[in-house]
């Protein structure tokens, strides 16, 4: 039963995009914009909703034989977007995702986001979002990882020795077991990876032949699904060489030599990779729509100048040395990159420069606040058009309007865009912002964190090292001192220490492990030790607590 409904919903919905972009095909703009998109011309679109948008793209797909970059100014536009797509259209969007941190901050980048990242360039989706962000950031080139990769298939003979080495000089680190991207172990006949793919790796091997490969769960550790290859891929933009870049200072050249891949090497990537580039390389066969170049080309602009903020300002602390090359693109570089693409500009505000414009005169639909009165007024008005309806409460709203006598509606799931009139296409949607004002939620992004920077994680003696920064949930921040046993009522018991302010030490039952969790910080700035008694670490709290709530309001 359920599968029947389904096909039934998707064949509706199907049913009814087809008689909207039948009705768009009659508009007078269609002949032009088709026209141009054949030509591989740039031109400008106006007079636009966000509905209207989502119709733009769907259709540069349909006349063009290219893939679709669209560039918008926000994470959240290209979320929304994305997310709508995949309700009307059923277009799986890929977003392209940027980096959360500062190119210049002595911190490991977020491998999830690069994971993702670098799925996106190298698998090339026909439809991908991106937040202008994401472009000012450097990568490798394809030769870079056609080099530097290699690939391990049940049947190839490698010693454990070789394996290990070749692990190492990609950048993975070695664990007692596999949980995040970029760890790696090897007991006995097994050895564990988590490489840029979606799922850890487990390879068995007999002597020094693979037998057997299988994806596994990092949080369970069980097998998912069997495979015949697993492909690994640097884990950084670059490969190391054998030593330290000349330029480097004494303690840089020290860390490199102790370390290797150290945290926050990644700042210092223009001394190990000459050929990175802008993400637009890998995108050079699609058509690049922008979401209001203004507010893209403003967005890029400020963003390009707080990066050379950060940079100088890390010179200035000496949180960083001096770099051959800037880890971002500015304004003007990204300018040049889009030069040479066939563009589509949706802009509802126009400049001089603008080339050839067409206008769609769509336009945004008023609220009803649950009128249902003059809802079916304001569609009694404009019977003859394609009126379609988005909302959660079909039933509801079919059964209502029935009662007015209006019948030739057609209903579809609800979207984040608001509802659109174009009436040179004679096409009316609504949504259930304009007949009950429901405000949608911000649509979340999928981002993951590594699995060990969750709290929950310290879940044994084993997970958190001697010296390490930790938070006790009623001390505060402390550092680790390591394990002793101490008697107590006659019993010999494994403690936890805890060193706080002023040397204090505390000692915890091992069995109460739960109530640390790892400290996060920024950067290489070592933080305040909290006095331990609690008050100390109460007031940070409620400090943070109040800073929030004047957040709250000040949005409010």
């Amino acid at each position: 039963m359920l599968c029947k409904f389904v096909k039934n919903y998707v064949k509706k919905r199907k049913d009814v995009l087809i008689y909207i972009i039948m009705r768009l095909e009659t508009s007078s703009f269609y002949k032009d914009f088709k026209r141009n998109i054949e030509l591989g011309k740039s031109f400008t679109l106006t007079g636009l909703t966000t509905f209207s948008r989502l119709l733009i793209l769907d259709y540069v797909q349909k006349i063009s034989a290219k893939k679709v970059l669209f560039v918008t100014s926000t994470e959240q536009s290209a979320l929304r977007y994305c997310a709508d797509l995949e309700r009307l259209f059923n277009i799986d969007a890929s977003i392209l995702p940027y980096q959360n941190i500062s190119p210049y901050e002595v911190v490991q980048t977020n491998l999830y986001d690069y994971q993702k990242q670098i799925s996106v360039l190298l698998n090339k989706p026909q439809t991908v979002i991106v937040p202008v962000k994401a472009l000012l950031e450097k990568f490798p080139d394809r030769t870079f990882f056609e080099k530097n990769s290699f690939s391990l298939k049940v049947g190839d003979e490698i010693s454990q020795k070789t394996l290990l080495e070749k692990f190492l000089s990609l950048g993975y680190k070695r664990s007692t077991m596999v949980s995040d991207i970029g760890e790696f172990s090897i007991r006995g006949d097994i050895a564990d990876i988590y490489t840029l793919d979606e799922n850890p790796v487990r390879i068995e091997f007999w002597g020094d032949e693979i037998v057997d490969i299988r994806y596994f769960n990092n949080e369970t550790q069980k097998s998912v699904d069997k495979i015949t290859k697993a492909e690994i891929m640097p884990l950084y933009k670059f490969i190391l060489p054998s030593k330290a870049p000349k330029e480097f200072s004494q303690r840089l050249r020290e860390q490199f030599e102790t370390e290797g891949y150290f945290e926050g090497i990644n700042v210092y990537q223009s001394y190990f990779n000459t050929k990175l580039v802008s993400a637009l390389d890998y995108f050079e066969d699609y058509i690049i729509i922008f979401d209001e170049e203004a507010e893209v080309s403003s967005k890029c602009g400020l963003i390009a100048e707080t990066y050379d903020g950060y940079y100088n300002e890390g010179l200035k602390t000496e949180q960083i040395e001096p770099l051959l090359g800037l880890n971002h693109f500015s304004l003007t570089d990204f300018t040049n990159e889009v030069a040479g693409f066939q563009k589509i500009f949706l802009n509802n505000f126009l400049s001089d420069e603008n080339n050839e414009v067409i206008d769609i005169d769509a336009r945004n639909v008023q609220i009803f606040d649950a009128n249902m009165d003059s809802v079916a007024e304001f569609l009694k008005e404009h019977r003859g058009y394609q009126i379609t309806i988005a909302t959660d409460f079909q039933e509801r709203v079919r059964e209502v309007l029935s009662s007015y006598n209006l019948f030739d509606i057609s209903y579809i799931r609800n979207i984040t865009s608001q509802g659109t009139i174009i009436d040179d296409g004679k096409l009316l949607l609504l949504t259930d912002r304009e007949l009950f004002n429901k405000r949608q939620k911000e649509v979340s992004s999928s981002r993951k964190r590594h699995y060990k920077e969750k709290a929950e994680y310290i879940e044994s003696i084993n997970d958190i090292q001697e010296g390490e920064y930790v938070v006790h949930s009623v001390h505060g921040v402390g550092i680790y001192k390591g394990l002793t046993k101490q008697e107590l009522d006659g019993q010999l018991k494994d403690y936890l220490t805890i060193e706080y302010a002023n040397s204090d030490k505390l000692h915890i039952p091992a069995e109460q492990i739960n109530m640390l969790c790892r400290y996060r910080g920024s950067g290489q700035i070592k933080p305040k030790l909290s006095r331990m008694g609690g008050s100390d670490w109460e007031g940070v709290k409620q400090k943070v607590k109040k800073a929030i709530e004047t957040i709250a309001y000040d949005l409010l």
